[in-house]
């Protein structure tokens, strides 16, 4: 009994050390849960904190956002305007050195008109010299040479006229009617140079048409076609004049088919000479006439030269026009022909900027 008392004894003093050891552990247990409730409270505590000091810098930034956007708008634009300064400054500097250029260049180029305008003036008198001596000179050469055609010509009529006489006497008007005017005058001269069958033509004409010229050309044109129409030519040559807005070159044109037709059984020097006379009697404006007669192949170097002259003078200050306005260099986007404050692209930085700020 004794024994199983100690061991029951024993029993129960190890069953009351397990439950203090239990009871221990228990306690332990519950302090450390104690302790990391703190700890967790400390955490949240820390994190609302945090989460506080957050918040309170962000509204802080957020409160000094627009203040530093000022500031930062207010840097560039005093930046802008420091930048714009040295530019406007560097633009004035340009455009004086551009000024100063341009007025050696003006100077240079008045030196070089007198220049031009002296030797203009010394081409024109050398020209007016040697058109006045060739005008002379060609005057009397020609004048001779063509009073001896008129001697050839008159002894080939009186020759013509011994070989041909009329078969019948033909009634001819000795002058026209003062109506008839210059019409009439060509009528009655071209009839009485007929001679042989051309003079019968006559005879088949009423009274009242023989003076007239286009019926006696149309008859003679009928009955003969191209054998007699020199006598017709030579008569026009000698009344046809410049017609009003008819150009030198038709009226010349004109001139040498008629003396080709008139004059087509002489040598064709002499035909030149005739028509060259005939065109310039014929000529409606007497300038025009001085302009011809004086129309030489000697004065051709001299007025080349002078026009030269001219055309190089009208380069230079096209090229100084040109060259003023491509000289001109934006410092802004870097193109030609135009300054910074007329640039595009500072115009369009200028609308962002003033669109910005107003959006703020």
């Amino acid at each position: 009994m004794d024994e199983q008392l100690k061991a029951l004894l024993k029993g129960i003093n190890a069953l009351k050390s397990g439950q203090e050891e239990t009871k221990e552990r228990i306690e332990n247990m519950q302090r450390s849960q104690e302790e990391t409730m703190k700890r967790m409270e400390n955490i949240q505590r820390s994190k609302e904190e945090t989460k506080n000091e957050l918040k309170e810098g962000m509204q802080k930034g957020l409160e000094d956002m627009p203040k530093g956007q000022e500031r930062m708008q207010k840097c560039q634009e005093d930046l802008k305007n420091a930048l714009e300064k040295k530019i406007d400054n560097v633009e004035e500097k340009i455009n004086s050195v551009e000024e100063k250029i341009a007025l050696k260049v003006e100077e240079k180029i008045a030196v070089v008109e007198e220049k031009i305008e002296k030797k203009v003036e010394q081409v024109e008198e050398i020209i007016r010299e040697q058109v006045d001596e060739r005008t002379e000179e060609v005057a009397g050469n020609f004048s001779q040479r063509f009073e001896d055609l008129e001697k050839k010509l008159l002894a080939c009529e009186k020759m013509n006229e011994n070989k041909f006489v009329p078969t019948s006497a033909v009634p001819v008007p000795a002058s026209p009617k003062p109506m008839d005017g210059l019409r009439g005058v060509k009528a009655c001269q071209l009839a009485e140079s007929l001679r042989e069958e051309a003079a019968e033509i006559l005879q088949t004409l009423p009274d009242t048409e023989r003076l007239n010229l286009n019926s006696l050309y149309n008859a003679l044109d009928l009955r003969f076609s191209q054998k007699y129409s020199k006598y017709y030519a030579r008569l026009q040559m000698k009344t046809r004049l410049q017609k009003t807005g008819e150009s030198l070159q038709e009226y010349a044109s004109e001139v040498e088919r008629l003396a080709n037709l008139a004059f087509s059984d002489h040598p064709a020097t002499v035909r030149e000479a005739i028509s060259l006379q005939y065109f310039v009697d014929g000529l409606k404006d007497g300038e025009n006439q001085r302009l011809v007669t004086a129309d030489e192949p000697c004065e051709s170097r001299l007025l080349k030269e002078m026009e030269k002259l001219k055309e190089d003078m009208q380069t230079i200050k096209a090229g100084i026009s040109n060259q003023e306005k491509r000289n001109f260099k934006c410092w802004g986007c870097g193109g030609m022909g135009h300054l910074r404050r007329n640039s595009p692209r500072a115009r369009k930085e200028e609308n962002t900027v003033s669109s910005s700020n107003q959006e703020n």
